[in-house]
C-alpha cells in the first residue's frame, strides 16, 4: 500500500509496485486517473480487507494446503490479463508486449520443465511469449510458492488485444479462438502432472494414484480438464491488522 493516500495509524512498507499506485489498494487505475476522490481512512482500509483480500487469500490458500496434504504436490496458476502496450506505471512503459508473459520469479517460484511446459504449448499454437519479462510474478506467485516442498506457482499474463477491442471494452472474434487454444494448452499441462505421478505422494512412504490436482486463481483443475470455481464467502468482522500487506 502506499502510504501517500492513506490515512493508517500503524507504518506500512510499500512495494516499488505500491509506490506507482498498484499496490494492494490500488491509488490508480490508469496513470493520472486515481481510484479514490481522497485518502482512506483506517476503518475503510481494513473493511476493504476484510471483506475482499482476506477471503480471497483464505480461499485460495485453503484449496492449494488441501491439495498438497492430499497429494504431497500441487501446481498453481495465477492467471492475469495485460495491457497490449506498457504504460507510464508499468517498466515497460511505451513497449508493446507479447501474446503473453509467463512468470516465475525467475526461476524461484516453479520448476523449469514446468515452464517450458506452458511455453512450449503457446508457442505450438503459434503466439509469441515472454519469459519473467515485463511480468515476473509478484506476492500471490511467491506467498504460495517453494518448489523443493512440491509447491509449483507460474503467473501467466494475457494480452487482451487477442481477445478485446481495448477502446470499447469489447470481446472481438479471437475470443472463441483463444478460448479453444487455453482449453488445448491446460491438456498439455495435465499431460505433463499425470507423467509426474510417480513423484507424487500422499504423506512418507505412500504412493498416490493419478496425478496431483493443478490449482489456479480462481479454478480448480483436477486431471480432468474439468474446471470448478471455488465458493469465497466474505469474512463476518473485520480481520485483525496485518503489518505485512504491502
Amino acid at each position: 500500500m502506499n502510504p501517500t493516500y492513506l490515512l493508517l495509524p500503524y507504518p506500512i512498507h510499500p512495494s516499488d509496485k505500491a509506490r506507482r499506485g498498484m499496490g494492494v489498494l490500488r491509488r490508480f487505475a490508469l496513470p493520472g486517473v486515481p481510484v479514490y476522490n481522497g485518502k482512506l481512512s483506517p476503518e475503510l482500509v481494513e473493511r476493504l480487507l476484510a471483506t475482499y483480500y482476506d477471503p480471497y487469500h483464505a480461499a485460495l490458500a485453503g484449496l492449494i494446503e488441501a491439495r498438497h496434504a492430499r497429494f504431497g504436490a500441487v501446481w498453481h496458476i495465477d492467471c492475469h490479463s495485460m495491457k497490449s502496450r506498457g504504460n507510464a506505471m508499468n517498466i515497460d512503459n511505451g513497449a508493446m508486449r507479447p501474446d503473453f508473459v509467463i512468470g516465475n520469479r525467475d526461476g524461484k517460484s516453479c520448476s523449469t520443465d514446468f515452464v517450458a511446459v506452458v511455453v512450449d504449448a503457446l508457442r505450438g499454437l503459434g503466439y509469441e511469449v515472454g519469459v519473467n519479462t515485463p511480468y515476473k510474478g509478484a506476492q500471490l506467485v511467491a506467498a504460495y510458492s517453494d518448489p523443493t516442498r512440491g509447491r509449483h506457482s507460474l503467473q501467466i499474463e494475457i494480452n487482451r488485444a487477442l481477445y478485446l477491442d481495448e477502446a470499447r471494452f469489447a470481446k472481438h472474434e479471437g475470443f472463441a479462438t483463444l478460448q479453444t487454444h487455453l482449453s488445448q494448452v491446460l491438456e498439455q499441462v495435465a499431460a505433463y502432472i499425470r507423467a509426474r505421478g510417480d513423484e507424487v505422494h500422499r504423506g512418507p512412504g505412500l504412493a498416490v494414484a493419478g496425478p496431483a490436482p493443478f490449482v489456479s486463481s480462481g479454478l480448480i483443475y483436477n486431471g480432468a480438464v474439468r474446471v470448478v470455481a471455488p465458493q469465497i464467502a466474505p469474512s463476518p468482522a473485520p480481520a485483525k491488522v496485518q503489518r505485512g500487506r504491502r
